[in-house]
This record gives structure tokens, C-alpha cells and sequence, in this order.
């Protein structure tokens, strides 16, 4: 057998193998998503799943809080801050509060307009894996929920979604009965 043959046979036996390979991991996804198995429900730790949580004191007495995680180099985080400041002059005080948060300080955020708590243990504990994001924090500390924010546009979309959660209707229906 010629070398050049050799290596050709060599390259198509590899090929056969990656194929098979390939075709056994696309069957075990398959069989795990009709078990209806996703990434949250994966081992035994998912049973104890407890939601992010921050001090209810942190963020006042409103029944929910929306809180805005940025970081000081996010050009993003810079043009929803304003609406962020907006939002929060019209706020009934009493049904939802509006916050920024950043783990540092970096010069920068005094053009905002909005005044951003610089705290590094919050934002981990907020644990909002975008910036920027944001979150629903209900009025005992709880974070309901969190979304990136990849514009204004999305920010608003967000708010939306959190002003129709069934978690943040009933912490505004609570004190209405």
C-alpha cells in the first residue's frame, strides 16, 4: 500500500469515528430533552434551588424594586441609566423603587444623573450575570427575576415583563386587601 493511500484510508476512519461519535451525543441530547431535562434541573443540588437574595433593607420599603446591575466600562449601561433616573422621579415610592448598582467605582457614573450604589457584595449577592441587567427584587429581598439589557429598548421590554410577573402583581396586590 502506497503511504499517500495509507494516509487517505487513515483520514477516512477518523471521519467514520467523529461521525459515530457525533451521532451518539446527538441521541443522548435527543433523549435528554424528551426527558425534559434543562440545565436547572440537572443532579440533586436542583432540589434545593434557593432564589438570590439581597437584605430587604437594601432597596426600601416599595413593594418591589428594580434594580439595574452596570458596570463603569458598559457603554450600554451609560444610555439606559437616564431612563433608569426618569423611571424613578414618576415611581409611586410606596409600589416600586428604581436602583443602579456596580461592583466598582470607576469615574463616570456622576454624568449619569443617577445615583449608582457601588457595592461589590450586593452585586454578587443580586447575582445577575449581565451587564447590564436587571432584576426584580421582591419587598422581602427575593430576586424574582433577571434579564439582560442590551439596549434601551430591551430594557423597557423587561420592565414590562416584570410589572406583569405573577410575583410582583401579588406583592402589589398584598397590601391593596
Amino acid at each position: 500500500m502506497e503511504p499517500l493511500t495509507g494516509a487517505v484510508v487513515l483520514a477516512w476512519l477518523a471521519i467514520v469515528v467523529l461521525a459515530l461519535a457525533v451521532s451518539g451525543l446527538l441521541r443522548r441530547v435527543k433523549e435528554l430533552s424528551e426527558q425534559g431535562v434543562g440545565a436547572a434541573a440537572v443532579g440533586p443540588a436542583s432540589e434545593e434551588f434557593t432564589l438570590p437574595a439581597v437584605d430587604p433593607s437594601t432597596f426600601g420599603a416599595a413593594k418591589i424594586h428594580i434594580v439595574l446591575v452596570v458596570d463603569p466600562l458598559c457603554s450600554t449601561c451609560h444610555e439606559v441609566l437616564p431612563h433608569l433616573a426618569q423611571l424613578s422621579e414618576r415611581a409611586d415610592p410606596v409600589e416600586e423603587s428604581f436602583h443602579a448598582v456596580s461592583h466598582e467605582s470607576r469615574h463616570g457614573w456622576d454624568d449619569t444623573g443617577f445615583p449608582v450604589i457601588i457595592d461589590d457584595d450586593l452585586t454578587r449577592q443580586l447575582d445577575v450575570p449581565w451587564r447590564p441587567g436587571v432584576a426584580l427584587v421582591d419587598q422581602s429581598g427575593n430576586v424574582v427575576k433577571s434579564r439582560p439589557v442590551g439596549s434601551v429598548a430591551a430594557f423597557y421590554a423587561a420592565l414590562e415583563e416584570f410589572r406583569h410577573d405573577p410575583a410582583a402583581l401579588s406583592a402589589r396586590e398584598g397590601e391593596k386587601r
